[in-house]
């Protein structure tokens, strides 16, 4: 695989086995010599010396994964680990408006943000991604309301469904 610009010429090189859109600058590829984020130059910026797999840039954050053992970590658009998901499975994989919708060991729902500090939150059934500063989150009884980043309840539950906030 490689990269055409509009015009249909080659800007990137066919020289990938694998090769992901490019999100905020970057795109993860793969080949037998190297696996990583490249720019839109083609030269590689982040080697992928502690995983395999990645997710897109979203907001300056990836996330990536160790195939052999599932760990999977954050780390920013210059690299750095910004921390790994313990006990945590991420149940999206980009994190929106800085925060990410996880399943704690614990069975319990909740939201990590890009420093790896967790959400305070209710004993929720489902929750939603957040879209533009709030989040859709089900109580045990089965009724919607939405939380903002800080994590406080901003419209009570009160609703049958929900679904993203839209402009």
């Amino acid at each position: 695989f490689g990269y055409l610009n509009l015009q249909g010429q080659v800007v990137i090189p066919f020289e990938w086995e694998t090769a992901e859109p490019f999100r905020e600058g970057l795109a993860f590829v793969s080949s037998l010599n190297y696996s990583g984020f490249i720019n839109e130059a083609g030269r590689k910026v982040i080697p992928a010396d502690e995983w395999d797999i990645a997710y897109s840039f979203h907001n300056g954050v990836a996330i990536v994964m160790k195939s052999a053992t599932n760990e999977m970590s954050a780390i920013s658009s210059t690299g750095e680990k910004l921390f790994d998901f313990i006990h945590l499975t991420p149940l999206d994989s980009i994190f929106r408006d800085d925060w990410c919708p996880v399943l704690m060991n614990n069975e319990s729902l909740s939201y990590v943000n890009t420093q790896g500090k967790l959400m305070a939150s209710d004993d929720w059934s489902d929750i939603r991604q957040f879209t533009h500063g709030y989040a859709g989150v089900q109580n045990v009884e089965g009724k919607w309301g939405f939380v903002d980043s800080s994590g406080s309840m901003a419209i009570h539950y009160q609703f049958d469904h929900v679904d993203w906030l839209y402009d």
